[in-house]
């Protein structure tokens, strides 16, 4: 399984996605959906209402705005009882992200794997102008 925007990479115990995007914003989103695609099925939602939250991070580099973007987004996804499907970055630089995600009561999708956390292990991100890439490996 992999999506248009990522690759699942072979690693021994956790999952590993190769993800690409025109600018750093959109390696932000493409991410994020890719771990929920990975998570759930994006194509069997079963209704439900719409919801919504607001996530702010800040950061040392880049690298660690991304870790701490992706497990933010598990936290509240876990917390909320939600599997996110949509992200909308209101702004990012290399050490801070204010962005809004939207999703669906975890009851009305199916769950494919328990996601953990992402980890710093193999984390990379490289890129400038409309070619940027992040390996990222999730703890399942």
């Amino acid at each position: 399984m992999a999506g248009s925007n990522y690759d699942l990479l072979e690693h021994t115990a956790d999952v590993a996605i190769l993800v690409r995007a025109k600018s750093l914003e959109g390696l932000f989103v493409n991410t994020a959906a890719a771990m929920f695609e990975i998570l759930a099925d994006p194509r069997r939602d079963k209704g439900g209402a719409r919801v919504s939250t607001q996530i702010s991070q800040n950061a040392a580099d880049r690298e660690e705005l991304l870790v701490n973007w992706l497990n933010e987004l598990l936290f509240f996804s876990a917390s909320k009882e939600v599997v996110f499907r949509d992200f909308k970055i209101i702004s990012i630089n290399e050490h801070s992200l204010e962005a809004e995600a939207f999703g669906f009561p975890v009851a009305s999708c199916e769950i494919h794997i328990e996601i953990k956390a992402a980890t710093f292990h193999e984390l990379s991100i490289s890129g400038d102008g409309e070619n940027w890439q992040a390996k990222v490996v999730f703890d399942v």
